[in-house]
């Protein structure tokens, strides 16, 4: 008999926390600069509009519908915008959103501890309709990572998701995933092939990801 795996996807969108130097929009500001750049209407309103056609669509889209979708938010996120994320998310009892007021906050805890897995996505990124069934095949590989080479890079136009070239992106935050594992306990997803050196399961399916490029993406990526 084959046990289906459950699959727990965690996303972080837009906490605030002046000490968790990890983000390059945190970089060159004092406290105070941070919250104002994080909060700002302008950079939330480009945030909710790539969730609201992309991320969100791209998980309630899932084929393999056996997942749940945990999203870490900020206590500190402006009135307007809680509500909205909570508007959005509210009718889908997979969902769940937790309002945290630091990164020490920032706990999840399978309710399935036998047979899951954990998946990163941030919240202006997506995941191909065939991805949690895909994560299947590596049930039986618990304590391994499993990375997706071959995504997509996409923009919005005028409100609109564009799709644009093809993206080859080893060991890439969007879609890394740890069997039986919290992926978020597993290191820096640039480095974590250095802690899990034999049990890195690089996947080569095609166009897995849907990667985001824009003015308001952390890691730079540019249209």
């Amino acid at each position: 008999m084959i046990i289906a795996m459950k699959t727990y996807i965690i996303t972080r969108f837009s906490i605030f926390d002046f000490k968790h130097h990890a983000f390059k929009i945190q970089k060159q500001c004092n406290k105070d600069g941070y919250k104002s750049r994080l909060f700002s209407p302008k950079r939330l309103r480009s945030k909710f509009k790539v969730f609201e056609k992309m991320t969100l669509p791209s998980i309630l889209g899932q084929k393999n519908k056996n997942w749940e979708w945990c999203i870490f938010s900020s206590a500190f996120l402006p009135a307007e915008f809680k509500e909205r994320l909570i508007k959005l998310t509210e009718p889908h009892k997979q969902i769940q959103c937790k309002f945290i007021e630091s990164f020490d906050d920032f706990v999840f805890e399978p309710r399935d501890k036998e047979n899951y897995c954990t998946v990163r996505l941030d919240d202006d990124d997506g995941l191909a309709p065939n991805f949690i069934e895909s994560l299947q095949k590596y049930r039986e590989k618990k304590g391994h990572i499993v990375t997706h080479k071959n995504g997509i890079i996409f923009r919005m136009n005028k409100g609109n998701v564009e799709y644009g070239e093809k993206k080859e992106y080893r060991l890439g935050g969007v879609g890394l995933a740890a069997i039986g594992m919290n992926i978020y306990d597993c290191g820096h997803h640039i480095r974590i092939g250095e802690k899990y050196k034999n049990k890195i399961i690089c996947d080569d399916s095609e166009n897995m990801f849907y990667l985001c490029s824009g003015e308001y993406c952390d890691s730079g990526r540019m249209n």
